[in-house]
């Protein structure tokens, strides 16, 4: 991806155009709408169908499931995006959780992609 490719990542609807491959529909907690929202932006491949990755920390992920929220998930283990999460959850009036030290230890969901 190219530095101004990147740069349009900071728009949810830049982020919205790269899921048309995203293997979750309008149903699941995990469809493109609330992923582009939580800040995602799909990378995935054929071998890689549900990768993501962060428009701000760059963390990639993977291996979704129905269950997960793409929100709660990926806060617990991305302290960079901690207030980001916190204050658009805020703005959408959702419940703001206090996340205790250790969380992502106990949260289940998704993987993190190491370089």
């Amino acid at each position: 991806m190219k530095d101004k490719d990147t740069v349009d990542m900071l728009l949810k609807e830049k982020r919205l155009k790269t899921f048309k491959k995203w293997p979750y529909g309008e149903d699941s907690k995990l469809n493109k709408e609330a992923m582009a929202a939580a800040g995602f932006y799909f990378i995935g491949s054929k071998s890689n169908p549900d990768l993501v990755r962060c428009f701000l920390c760059f963390k990639e992920l993977d291996g979704w499931e129905e269950e997960d929220d793409p929100w709660l998930d990926f806060l617990v283990q991305s302290a960079a995006c901690i207030n980001f999460g916190r204050m658009t959850m805020k703005e959408r009036g959702e419940e703001v959780p206090l996340l205790p030290l250790g969380a992502a230890e106990q949260v289940e969901g998704p993987r993190q992609v190491l370089l």
